[in-house]
């Protein structure tokens, strides 16, 4: 099996060594929110938000270049929709046909 390199972007980050994975329970909530109410919850968002909060971003968006890749589709599809779901994310309408 040939060696993978990591994304471009994600080259010059350095080495993540993942010690445990967890299976966790979430809910998925979908909503409508007037602007006004969206803009006052991005501002408190901002004030509150931590570097953990900024790593969990960074990470999931690396990880998910790294997996958009096509010579990873296989494998990726698992772990996209592992993301998917722990985002909260539906399934696209290509995404169901290719998955069925």
């Amino acid at each position: 099996m040939s060696e993978q390199s990591p994304p471009e972007s994600s080259s010059a980050i350095g080495t993540i060594y993942i010690k445990e994975v967890k299976d966790v329970d979430y809910v998925s909530i979908d909503m409508d929110v007037e602007d006004e109410a969206y803009d006052k919850l991005v501002a408190i968002g901002k004030e509150d938000a931590t570097d953990k909060d900024y790593f969990r971003i960074g990470f999931t968006s690396v990880l998910k270049e790294y997996l958009d890749r096509d010579r990873h589709k296989e494998s990726s599809e698992i772990i996209k929709g592992c993301i998917r779901q722990s985002l909260g994310n539906e399934l696209t309408e290509e995404e169901k046909q290719t998955d069925a």
